[in-house]
């Protein structure tokens, strides 16, 4: 009686640990896929940084800022008899 309680018992554990590896092995399945979802995302995330570093980069030109302030403003450079000097 007691042997056979045994065998059962082994055989109860033994099914419980392999539903334990198959979770285990699904759960490293999902974690993987997810990381690489995550890296993909990363990759893309860094690809649009650079491309709006170099945006920013070229809309903050100085000549190009005074060319749209004389075109669209139509804002110069002040003669010396058109400056005035305020005094504090």
């Amino acid at each position: 009686m007691f042997l056979k309680f045994t065998l059962f018992l082994l055989l109860i554990l033994t099914f419980l640990s392999a539903l334990s590896l198959i979770h285990t092995r699904h759960q490293n399945h999902l974690t993987f896929m997810q990381i690489q979802t995550l890296s993909q995302q990363r990759d893309e995330l860094n690809e649009q940084w650079r491309q709006l570093r170099l945006e920013h980069s070229t809309l903050t030109q100085q000549p190009r800022i005074e060319r749209l302030a004389a075109d669209k403003l139509n804002m110069h450079v002040p003669q010396p008899h058109e400056m005035m000097i305020i005094q504090p």
